[in-house]
């Protein structure tokens, strides 16, 4: 049974990718994603960290106004990064990010103490959930 999840999960991320693909084309007014070293900087850095894990899709795309709010207003306190599938393939690989958006959460130490997967977070909802966390 083990090797038959192990395909669903497959050709789950399978399908996203092409939903990915199709769903969208890129804006001109996105911003430049962080890279792979700047994500390492941020888990580094001795501040908690929100990392946001996307596509662009439309889900991730109505997630994106509200990782800016935070940037800005925790400016200091929390590192907030989002991470595009797109050009970062090897960071979802490396965090085991099979769906987007995925918000992962890490503490001051870098180490991951939570992540969303299963559904869109609004802002207040995000706030909540960083300050249970301890977060900020």
């Amino acid at each position: 049974m083990g090797k038959r999840k192990a395909y669903l999960v497959l050709a789950a991320a399978l399908v996203l990718m092409v939903v990915c693909a199709a769903c969208s084309a890129p804006s001109a007014e996105q911003e430049p994603e962080p890279t792979s070293s700047e994500l390492a900087a941020a888990l580094s850095n001795g501040r908690p960290t929100l990392a946001g894990f996307v596509t662009q899709t439309c889900a991730c795309k109505d997630i994106r106004p509200a990782l800016q709010e935070l940037t800005a207003e925790y400016q200091g306190r929390l590192n907030v990064t989002v991470i595009e599938y797109t050009d970062q393939k090897d960071v979802f690989a490396q965090h085991q990010v099979v769906l987007a958006p995925t918000l992962v959460f890490f503490d001051s130490g870098g180490e991951e103490v939570d992540r969303e997967d299963r559904r869109l977070l609004d802002r207040e909802e995000i706030v909540d959930r960083l300050n249970a966390l301890g977060l900020v």
